[in-house]
């Protein structure tokens, strides 16, 4: 936006189907670049997507995600959705949690243990701490007992032609039609874009095979 940040890198999702439930891991390397030359990577967490057959469908992030300062050495370590135990009681107090609440902690690189190959990243036994953060990602964000956002805060308007690009999923024109009430023309929509994809996975394929 404006120069002030770049972002780059790629992300690979490993997924498991189970009889109700679709777990994945996000796996690669993913940067954010400010103007000042700061650099950080973003280590995703696992996402867990439930009601797959019956049920509500529900998205949650689930396990740990990592956004690391490599200027700074630093690490923001995130538990999401964490149970009230082991090393976080140390540092928060009880409090019933939601499917979309974290807390964690700011600590010296080197006090983690990143596991390049899934989610099993891990704190030292007696981490160097800069600091302790909770929330609800679509609510708020706390920051040693401060908030510094929340959902009723002027925030972007990321859906503004501005910030967007035309392939941008909220421009498909099922989706549209469907948030109009127009279902039918939206069905139309949603199987002209699917006979899309599968004649372009084909066309890959028949070029992968052409290239060997």
């Amino acid at each position: 936006m404006n120069g002030e940040y770049i972002m780059y890198g790629y992300l690979i999702t490993d997924a498991s189907v189970h009889v109700n439930t679709l777990i994945t891991s996000r796996l690669g390397e993913y940067y954010i670049k400010f103007k000042d030359g700061t650099l950080f990577r973003v280590i995703m967490p696992p996402i867990n997507l439930k009601g797959l057959s019956v049920g509500d469908r529900l998205f949650n992030f689930y396990d740990k995600g990592l956004v690391i300062d490599l200027t700074n050495n630093l690490c923001s370590y995130i538990q999401m959705n964490p149970d009230e135990i082991g090393f976080f009681k140390s540092f928060f107090k009880s409090k019933s949690t939601f499917p979309d609440y974290f807390k964690g902690v700011i600590v010296d690189l080197k006090g983690v243990k990143i596991d390049e190959n899934g989610g099993s990243h891990k704190l030292s036994k007696n981490p160097k701490i800069y600091g302790k953060f909770e929330g609800e990602w679509t609510s708020f964000i706390s920051f040693d007992n401060i908030e510094y956002w929340n959902n009723s805060m002027k925030t972007l308007n990321l859906f503004s032609h501005e910030f967007t690009i035309p392939s941008d999923g909220r421009f498909r024109p099922d989706l549209i039609n469907l948030i109009k009430g127009n279902e039918e023309e939206g069905q139309k929509e949603k199987e002209i874009l699917e006979e899309k994809q599968r004649r372009d996975r084909k066309l890959r394929a028949e070029y992968c095979k052409n290239k060997k």
